[in-house]
């Protein structure tokens, strides 16, 4: 009875401290599993901040998106206009005032009236159809286009700003003195991912414009010498046979004679709308192969203009995220902690109740 007596006070003396183990224990659960409640409802505030960034992201590719679709819709109207001045200067109905122009080419009388400053065909074309307005266009859109992306990043940083330090200020004062770091708006703003690749975009638009007004020139210059020399030629043989035909007073020769050199010079024009298709190919080929290369180069910096507005609002909110998260990390540790320690509790107590 006695080793009875001695071994409940054993048993006693070693439940105490398990007792004020416990004890602390359940006022610790309590502040944790208090904390975790809190951190819930700024766990979702965190979610909308996540979901403000991620819809912001989403916004601005589609304004980059809708942006690249209006700079390669102006491309494609100057692509269109240039057509249409190539197929007017080829036009068949254009043949007679054509085979002129080739006349004086031949003659040497248009190359002096270019060099007195006259404009060539295929000038007066393009300026008609103003195909170069278009390419004169785009450089603008391009500069809107960054101008709305900055723009929206601008206001959305300063929603953010006031957003967030308002979630702050709602903070319980234990939580809100362990904000690391200031939220704010960058103080600048990184133009330069357009600007390096300015040049390269003015080249290209260089190169689409210097292609109207040379090429085309020397290849329609050479297209109505070849159609002058035709013609020339044609009704050369015409006379020369048709004069001793003449003269036998061959009526029947006369005719057939007649025909054949209306269908060889019939032949001849036709040359030039045929021509005029082949060149109005090439340009659009040339024109579209610009445009692909413009938009190729276009497309990486608005790339990285939009991983950069993404960035800079995730670094605005960051002191907050942090905080969020880094404190819902340290309340779960703790309460797995105090879960272990509980169980751990629950073994030596039932090996002290084994205790005889």
């Amino acid at each position: 009875m006695e080793t009875l007596n001695d071994m409940a006070r054993i048993r006693q003396k070693l439940e105490t401290p398990l007792q004020i183990v416990s004890n602390v224990r359940q006022v610790a659960l309590q502040r944790v599993n208090t904390n975790l409640a809190a951190l819930d409802e700024h766990r979702k505030t965190l979610e909308n901040i996540q979901g403000q960034v991620t819809n912001a992201e989403k916004d601005q590719r589609r304004q980059i998106d809708q942006g690249l679709e209006e700079i390669e819709a102006t491309w494609a109207e100057a692509t269109m206009r240039g057509s249409e001045a190539i197929r007017e200067m080829f036009q068949f109905s254009r043949g007679l005032g054509q085979v002129l122009a080739g006349i004086f080419e031949l003659a040497g009388v248009a190359p002096l009236m270019r060099r007195f400053g006259a404009r060539t065909q295929a000038q007066s074309a393009f300026e008609k159809h103003n195909v170069r307005e278009p390419l004169a266009r785009i450089p603008n859109q391009v500069d809107r286009l960054g101008a709305r992306l900055e723009g929206r990043d601008v206001q959305d940083l300063d929603d953010l700003v006031n957003y967030t330090r308002e979630q702050i200020n709602a903070l319980p004062p234990n939580l809100r003195n362990k904000v690391i770091g200031q939220v704010q708006a960058p103080m600048g703003y990184d133009r330069s991912f357009l600007r390096r690749v300015r040049g390269e975009l003015d080249d290209i638009l260089q190169a689409a414009g210097r292609f109207e007004t040379q090429r085309l020139d020397r290849q329609l210059t050479n297209m109505l010498i070849f159609v002058a020399l035709w013609e020339i030629l044609v009704l050369a043989l015409g006379l020369v046979i048709g004069l001793p035909a003449a003269q036998t007073a061959d009526a029947g020769l006369l005719f057939v004679i007649f025909g054949v050199v209306v269908l060889a010079a019939i032949g001849g024009l036709a040359l030039l709308p045929l021509r005029g298709w082949l060149l109005e190919r090439a340009y659009t080929r040339r024109l579209n192969g610009l445009r692909d290369r413009y938009m190729q180069t276009l497309k990486a910096p608005m790339q990285e203009l939009l991983a950069y507005g993404t960035q800079l609002r995730r670094d605005t909110v960051a002191p907050f995220t942090r905080l969020i998260e880094t404190q819902t990390a340290l309340a779960n540790t703790l309460k797995s902690e105090l879960d272990a320690s509980e169980q751990a509790a629950l073994r030596i107590q039932r090996g002290i109740a084994a205790l005889k």
